[in-house]
C-alpha cells in the first residue's frame, strides 16, 4: 500500500493515539485502514480526506485532543 508522507504520518499518529485499543477483536488500526481503503475504492485522492479517514475517531475513541491533532 502506497502512502504519501502526510498520510503515513497520520497513520502512525492514529496508531499512537489508539494504542492497544481494539475494534472488535482486531487492533484499531485495522478499522482505520478499512476506512482508508473504502475511500480509495471510491477513487478519493484528496490527501486531506484520506488523512481524515485515519483520524476520524481520534478524539471520540482515542486519546487525542483537537489541538494535539492540529499541531501534529
Amino acid at each position: 500500500m502506497f502512502f504519501h508522507d502526510r498520510i503515513r504520518t497520520a497513520r502512525y499518529f492514529a496508531i499512537e493515539i489508539h494504542g492497544s485499543q481494539k475494534y472488535d477483536k482486531y487492533p484499531y488500526i485495522r478499522h482505520l485502514e478499512d476506512v482508508f481503503l473504502v475511500l480509495r475504492r471510491f477513487e478519493i485522492t484528496d490527501e486531506n480526506l484520506l488523512i481524515a479517514g485515519f483520524l476520524h475517531d481520534a478524539i471520540e475513541d482515542g486519546a487525542a485532543s483537537y489541538n494535539k491533532i492540529k499541531n501534529k
